[in-house]
This record gives structure tokens, sequence and C-alpha cells, in this order.
């Protein structure tokens, strides 16, 4: 996973170093096609426990967060509802038929307590960007965006914490690098982007990058908050819940046409400043950017 966002930092270093004028980062998948599992020697260590899939430790940290904070099923259920809400405003996107509460609270579980809607959807497909200086992008005929800030934090030790899944050591030190590297906070981001493969992953991030306290990002993402036209769009392309699960990258690739204001009827009125954060496999790595247009 994140491997997008850690591309787009290894080409910016590059470029800036001035070992490259123009580089290209490309990502293509047969994974539907190819019926991948997301399982097996990725948790081996969890496989005596029935954990054969990564949602299992995501639906034991969702399980945990309800247990410290209170948050319920139904507040879990604003995400993908939300999500599907603005993948139908997407042509992109995989799926696009609309999704009810009651629709949420009716589907399976998948690993209790998340449901068929909590997890990701596996498509076939591919992304690329091209990255160059600020200087040579002038030149160019498309709009530019700029890389304002990112980190990254690696976590080897993630197993002696009890908060493993849901990030907390690495994301707030992510946070510390993107925001300090771009000069501005949470309340200068006017769009987020989570790379959402389980849709615990964005109350982790809402906690973690500080756009909520800890604990409160169930309460606080009702209401339309997190919609467009709300006061923090989250994954107006539909995320990995309903546009396609690219390990990260369509994300960044919907941020920048964000940016460029290309999005139609989805388009963040006026926004100048987007975040995206990644999560890295079940605990090992978190990753984020701040583009600005």
């Amino acid at each position: 996973g994140a491997t997008g966002c850690y591309m787009i930092q290894h080409a910016a270093l590059l470029l800036n170093a001035g070992m490259a004028n123009y580089i290209l980062l490309v990502y293509g998948t047969n994974q539907k096609t190819n019926r991948n599992r997301f399982g097996g020697a990725l948790l081996e260590e969890h496989a005596p426990y029935g954990a054969f899939n990564p949602s299992g430790p995501f639906a034991f940290a969702f399980r945990r967060h309800m247990h410290l904070y209170g948050t319920t099923e139904e507040q879990l259920a604003t995400i993908a509802i939300n999500q599907r809400q603005h993948a139908m405003l997407n042509p992109k996107a995989a799926q696009q038929t609309p999704i009810t509460l009651d629709d949420y609270m009716s589907a399976r579980y998948i690993v209790w307590p998340l449901r068929l809607f909590d997890y990701c959807y596996i498509t076939d497909g591919g992304h690329a960007f091209i990255l160059t200086t600020p200087e040579r992008a002038k030149d160019l005929n498309r709009p530019s965006v700029y890389i304002r800030g990112m980190g990254r934090q690696e976590a080897f030790r993630a197993y002696e914490t009890p908060d493993l899944v849901m990030q907390s050591f690495q994301q707030e030190a992510v946070a510390k690098m993107v925001f300090d590297m771009a000069e501005c906070t949470t309340q200068d981001i006017q769009a987020l982007y989570v790379q959402d493969a389980y849709s615990p992953a964005v109350i982790a991030a809402l906690e973690n990058y500080g756009f909520c306290p800890r604990g409160e990002s169930g309460h606080w993402m009702q209401d339309g908050r997190i919609a467009l036209g709300g006061e923090l769009p989250l994954n107006v392309n539909g995320g990995q819940l309903s546009e396609t699960y690219m390990v990260g990258w369509q994300n960044t690739c919907d941020a920048v046409r964000q940016l460029r204001r290309e999005c139609g009827k989805r388009q963040i009125k006026d926004v100048e400043r987007i975040m995206c954060t990644y999560t890295g496999g079940l605990r090992e790595h978190a990753g984020a950017l701040i583009l600005r247009r």
C-alpha cells in the first residue's frame, strides 16, 4: 500500500537534487482479473486466530474504538454512504448505485463489526504521474500542482502497541513533518483524501492528523461535514470504497484534478490546498502529501 505516495516523494527528492528533469511514475494492476485475495503470507502471524485478510485487524481496531469512545456502527456507516454519494458524481467510479443507512445496516458482516460496504472495491486499472521542477512546469500546457509538504514514518516495533492498525504513532509523526514543511495547519486544508482500504482508516486519519480530537470522529463526521460542500470534503472521488482500490494512486490523481478545476459536478469550490494520507499495510508505515494549486 501507499506506493504512489512514496514514489512521488522519492521523485520529488531526485528532482530537487538535480538528478532528473522529468520523472514518469506508473502503476498498473490486473488484481480483479487475477482474483487477488490480499491475504495469506501477509498475515501469517494472525492466521492461528482466523485472520487471513487485513480486514481482520481493521475490524479489531474499530471494535476497540467502539469500546473506548462509544463509536457506533451507524456512525461508521457515514463514511461508506458519503463516499458512494461522491462516486455517483464520478464517471470513473466503479460503484455508482446509491446506498442508504438501511442498506448499510442490512448488509452482511464480513468481519464483525465491519460490513460489506466497509471494504474497498477491487478493479483492474492503472495510473500515471509526470513530475518536474516548478521552473519547467511553467512552460507546460496544463495548470501546475505543487507539492508543498510530504512525510513518511516507519514503525518497525508496531506490534508493541495495542493501537497498531489505527497508526497513531506513525500518523502523528507524519502530521508534524507534513504540516511543518507546508507551513500550514489543518485549518488550511480544504479537502482530504484518505487511503481507505477499509473504512476505519478514515477514522484513524481524521484523529491522528488532528482534524478532530481523539475518539470524537464518529460524532465529528455527521451532518454533512465530510460531504461535498461540507467543512472537509473527504474522498470526493468515492475513495477506495466506491471508486476503485489502487493502493492510493487514484486519490492522488483526483486531488490533482480537483486543484486543476477539472471535476465538473463534484468540483470543490475555490479549492487551493488538499491533503492526501496513505497507510502502508497494517502497521509498517504511514505517509502524507499536501498539494497546492
